[in-house]
Order: C-alpha cells, then sequence, then structure tokens
C-alpha cells in the first residue's frame, strides 16, 4: 500500500537561541543594575542603618589631654613623647626663674650663665625644656626631666652624641610634674637649627618623677 504523502508526524526542534557575544551590553535591567537603582531606595526607607554603617568607615578623632583643671601647685601626671637627641636640641628663652629652674637662655643671644663649682654634665637638672605631650602633642615646659634616673639610663643606653637621630627609638615618659605657672607665649625651639618662634599658652612645671614607656 503505497505511503500517504504531506507533513511528517515529528515535531521540529525550537530554533536555538544565539549565544549573547561578550562585547554586547547587559540588558537593561540586569542584575548589576537593579542592585544600582536599589541602593538609592534602601538608602531612603532604611537611613539608619546605612548610615551607621558609613560612620564605621570615618576615622575615630584622637583623644586630647584635658588641661582645663590645672592649676599652679597642682600635680599633674603626662606623657611627654622623647628622643635622646632631645636632652641637647630642646631650648626655650626667658629671663624669669621658676622654682630655681630656667630656660637655657636669657635672650635668642644669651645664654644663662652657669653657677660657679657646677659640673658641666649634670643631667640638665635646673634647665628647663620644651616637649610636646601625648596624645596630641600639647606643648609643656619641664625642668629637670633629664635627671630623673630612668630618664637619665634611658640617654645612657642611646646616647644621642653617638647614635644617629634618625636610628634613635622614640620612647615616652611618664612623669609626675608639679606646676608652677602658666604663660601666655613662650619662645622656643625644637632643633638647634631652627629660628626661635613663639608658641602658647603653656604650662610650665618641675619634674618629680618619671619612668620610661618604651613604646610611644
Amino acid at each position: 500500500m503505497p505511503s500517504r504523502k504531506g507533513k511528517s508526524s515529528r515535531r521540529r526542534p525550537p530554533p536555538r537561541r544565539p549565544k549573547r557575544r561578550s562585547d554586547e551590553p547587559d540588558p537593561i535591567l540586569s542584575g548589576r543594575l537593579l542592585v544600582a537603582l536599589a541602593m538609592p531606595a534602601a538608602m531612603v526607607l532604611f537611613p539608619w542603618p546605612l548610615s551607621g554603617l558609613a560612620d564605621a568607615f570615618v576615622p575615630k578623632e584622637e583623644p586630647k589631654l584635658d588641661t582645663s583643671n590645672w592649676t599652679p601647685g597642682k600635680t599633674v601626671d603626662v606623657e611627654i613623647t622623647l628622643i635622646t637627641a632631645d636632652y641637647d636640641r630642646l631650648a626655650c628663652v626667658s629671663e624669669q626663674e621658676y622654682a630655681g629652674y630656667h630656660c637655657e637662655y636669657k635672650t635668642e643671644t644669651a645664654k644663662w650663665e652657669r653657677p660657679e663649682g657646677e659640673p658641666l654634665d649634670d643631667n640638665n637638672k635646673n634647665l628647663i625644656q620644651p616637649y610636646s605631650m601625648s596624645p596630641d602633642n600639647q606643648l609643656i615646659l619641664v625642668g629637670g626631666l633629664w635627671a630623673q634616673p630612668e630618664v637619665a639610663f634611658r640617654v645612657q643606653q642611646e646616647p644621642y652624641q653617638y647614635v644617629p637621630e634618625k636610628k634613635q627609638l622614640r620612647f615616652l615618659a611618664a612623669c609626675r610634674v608639679r606646676l608652677v605657672e602658666q604663660v601666655p607665649q613662650a619662645t622656643i625651639r625644637w632643633n638647634k637649627t631652627a629660628s626661635w618662634g613663639k608658641q602658647g599658652p603653656a604650662w610650665v612645671g618641675v619634674a618629680e618623677s618619671c619612668k620610661v614607656l618604651d613604646k610611644p
């Protein structure tokens, strides 16, 4: 019996979708675009959690040393940041004595005279010098700091005359300082090769005891 002519009963497979080329642009509502559109909406609907997350990435402000309750005669605890070269390079100018202590210079060009019979190497026991306090580098003028035993020993361990300044390790001196007077302005320099400059206000005090902390 002859076969029937006509359309085949078998179904043709659906046409294959052409592969998208790698250089074709993303569809308009791709996943990345949806995320970008969703972020502003989320910030409007849920502002607090997102703002809190943003705050987590903002650097925290460094703490500041509160000196508002300092008064003459009061003893305070301070941490002073140092290298041993500071023994010889920090200086201030003043014609005034403070509780028997004085700056290295009376004027910007004339030093205080050393009393007769006083040893040349006395760890600057009567000398007032400018220092920076931790954590925010506030200025303080302190007398007798290098004469404190632990600080004097630190200079012996790392003598500034023989160890290059760039290789000296910074340390903290945790000191008990008896406050003498607050001056509105101080003439100081931080290096022998630097020019004199005026800073202030600043407290003048006397070191009563100091402990050396290795880490600044």
